[in-house]
């Protein structure tokens, strides 16, 4: 029979404890990687952005797959802001229009569910 001490049972245990967290995080990755394979991918569109003025911008849909705006966001230095689209269904050169100054970060995002949720485009200043 083992015969362990008190400074040889906490190692054991140390060694347990450790392994079991690094096996975790291991699963969480590999829980993380297979959800984002298997969730729906963005649709096949290109997008612009052009300046209106000094305080708004214009998100440009500019050809590809039709999209519906109700699944479009536009998030501004990381803010989610609200978007006046020009119709429910953005086909090649239909627009959205929202405030972002001239230094701001825009973001469009694509979300078909409330857990899918895809970045389509970024434009830094």
């Amino acid at each position: 029979m083992i015969d362990l001490d008190g400074d040889r049972m906490l190692d054991l245990f140390g060694i347990v404890l450790a392994l079991g967290i690094v096996g975790g995080f291991a699963l969480l990755g590999l829980g993380a990687v297979s959800v984002q394979e298997g969730s729906t991918p963005g649709p096949e569109a290109d997008w612009t952005l052009e300046r209106v003025n000094g305080s708004h911008v214009r998100v440009i849909h500019a050809g590809g797959e039709p999209v519906r705006s109700e699944h479009l966001s536009v998030a501004v230095d990381g803010q989610h802001r609200r978007v006046q689209w020009t119709a429910t269904t953005l086909v090649d050169g239909g627009y959205g229009i929202v405030r972002a100054d001239e230094r701001a970060a825009v973001t469009l995002l694509w979300q078909r569910s409330e857990g899918d949720r895809r970045v389509l485009e970024r434009w830094r200043p």
